[in-house]
């Protein structure tokens, strides 16, 4: 009966040693808090121990807790891994967010400089286009003075045809 007793107070001090150790190390840093708390109940489970009478009950529902503690320490340790992991996709798709702003800012700046390229042009093209329609509004008078000239000189060849027609009857021709 002793003999339970030893065994389950070895197994409850290395299960201690081990947790220090868990507790201290850099892969447990994140989950400092969970760590002590596994430290706290075995230092609480040892005292239960101690201090209890030793006989056949006692010793049951220790090993009883031994594997409640056991089963509760392996379900804090998955979510403690799971809480890693949960921490490293959080961490990736925040890299994955600054690297899209980072891409919305570029785009976002190639954008600025298509629109200042397009107002550029349609400025430019709209000064070619007033100069266009200024230089069609001189070509179009230029015909105008042009048309009329060309009516006024008709006028005045029909005159000297008449003129000429009326002389060369009277010269007899």
């Amino acid at each position: 009966m002793m003999m339970n007793y030893l065994v389950l107070f070895i197994l409850t001090l290395s299960s201690i040693l081990i947790r220090v150790i868990l507790v201290n190390s850099k892969t447990f840093s994140k989950n400092m808090a969970v760590g002590r708390l596994l430290y706290l109940v075995d230092i609480l489970f040892v005292a239960t121990i101690i201090f209890k009478p030793p006989n056949y009950a006692t010793v049951v529902i220790d090993f009883l807790l031994l594997g409640l503690y056991s089963s509760i320490t392996f379900k804090m340790k998955e979510f403690s891994q799971k809480i890693r992991n949960l921490v490293s996709e959080l961490e990736s798709k925040a890299r994955e967010i600054r690297s899209a702003e980072a891409k919305t800012i570029s785009v976002r700046k190639q954008f600025e400089e298509l629109v200042l390229e397009r107002d550029r042009l349609l400025e430019s093209s709209g000064t070619r286009l007033k100069e266009l329609i200024s230089e069609l509004g001189t070509k179009t008078r230029d015909i105008n003075v042009a048309e009329a000239n060309a009516t006024t000189l008709k006028k005045q060849l029909e005159k000297l045809h008449l003129e000429y027609d009326v002389l060369l009857e009277r010269a007899g021709v």
